[in-house]
């Protein structure tokens, strides 16, 4: 019984003072603190009299200018290294926050301010973490365990988005939007501490790394078979992220409807996250056209169906399927990240998913049916990702 204690004990004490689950660590606060308020940002606007054309405005105007600050960001890590540029995205986010409890209805100045704060964190604190987390992978005993390291940080990322939701809900149902957006603050702020205690990550490229150019990266089929995927899987994810909440609210008009999406979506994916991973090694491709074409059938159910026991299901399907597509193709491209040029990898990766929202949203915006229009667009997206990824992997075929 003592061996078992102090196995157990010096496995748990490995595991805390682990690089890796040092940065696991940071990644679930910084998700947790993201989480208590991200779902309700579109609706808060809304609440302050923002208009839904202006929302997505200000979507338009976040995505197009977060694309040319991707490769600042590279260009920063080069500089000064991955995890401090994780923490001037933390610091951009803190701004954020503090310039959305501003906001009032007219304001194009502070929608135009929140929209670049909005993309200095977007760029600065995922091309800096994905970094990280790809060179992670390459150290010790985490070597070969990409896809599944991919499964494994989804999990994180789906624990936190389950308490974050509900906890913010309730803060805004006992408090106000002030208290919520100070909690996510201080969260925002913790989560930086178990990162400054990381020390063997990789934390730079180094002068012998490559250093690829747009054309160079691209060169191979499976690049952009990958690639293609993330730009359509993030017309799905915007919809579902942002546009659905909005019109669950809108729909349901209830603060506690709305904290229901990811709550439901992280208790399907948090264990099936995991197990996803181990299978993307062998079984990605029937994964993702699986996967992709029945988010694209959800989708057309959300447009033909109004029914609140179908949405509330249809969240629990979705949160499912969607990691068929999400934990293969970020297993594949991370995984070739790292023979390839790691930086490049999750600078392109990130222009390219937010470049594909801007003429998303711009639609969006000019049109009457912003809803029904989103989830047409989101399922063509799905089924043009089966066919897509058909065409490469014939291609591939007869090379």
């Amino acid at each position: 019984m003592q061996l078992v204690h102090l196995h157990t004990h010096g496995t748990l004490n490995k595991m805390l003072h682990s690089d890796f689950w040092l940065f696991e660590l940071s990644v679930w606060l910084h998700v947790l603190a993201r989480s208590f308020i991200s779902i309700f940002v579109p609706i808060l606007l809304f609440q302050a009299g923002v208009s839904i054309p202006s929302i997505l405005i200000y979507y338009a105007i976040y995505c197009a200018l977060d694309v040319p600050l991707n490769f600042v960001a590279r260009a920063l890590l080069r500089r000064i290294g991955a995890r401090w540029l994780v923490a001037l995205g933390t610091v951009w986010v803190v701004a954020f926050f503090v310039t959305f409890s501003l906001i009032v209805p007219g304001s194009w100045v502070l929608l135009g301010v929140l929209g670049l704060l909005a993309a200095l964190y977007d760029a600065f604190y995922w091309v800096g973490h994905l970094y990280l987390f790809i060179e992670s992978n390459t150290m010790g005993d985490q070597q070969g365990k990409t896809e599944e390291n991919t499964g494994l940080l989804w999990s994180v990322k789906r624990l936190a988005r389950l308490i974050g939701p509900a906890v913010g809900a309730t803060i805004l149902i006992l408090f106000d939007s002030t208290a919520l957006i100070y909690t996510s603050i201080v969260v925002f702020l913790l989560s930086f501490i178990p990162l400054y205690y990381v020390d063997d990550f990789k934390d730079r490229p180094t002068p012998n790394d490559p250093r690829l150019t747009w054309k160079q990266f691209f060169t191979s089929t499976e690049e952009r078979r990958d690639y293609v995927a993330l730009a359509l899987r993030s017309l799905h994810a915007e919809s579902e992220n942002v546009i659905w909440p909005l019109f669950i609210f809108i729909t349901l008009g209830s603060l506690e409807s709305v904290a229901l999406v990811p709550i439901i979506v992280s208790l399907t994916s948090i264990i099936f996250s995991y197990l996803a991973g181990k299978l993307a090694h062998t079984h990605s491709q029937s994964m993702i056209a699986l996967g992709a074409t029945v988010l694209g059938m959800l989708w057309l159910v959300r447009l033909t169906v109004t029914s609140e026991p179908v949405y509330f299901i249809s969240i629990f399907l979705v949160g499912l399927f969607a990691l068929l597509v999400t934990i293969p193709v970020d297993g594949s491209t991370f995984n070739r990240a790292q023979q390839t040029d790691a930086l490049s990898a999750v600078t392109y990766r990130n222009a390219i998913s937010m470049g594909m929202k801007v003429p998303f949203y711009v639609v969006l915006a000019l049109l009457v049916g912003v809803f029904h229009m989103s989830f047409t667009i989101a399922a063509i997206a799905m089924f043009s990702l089966v066919l897509i990824m058909y065409y490469f992997n014939s291609h591939a075929q007869h090379a």
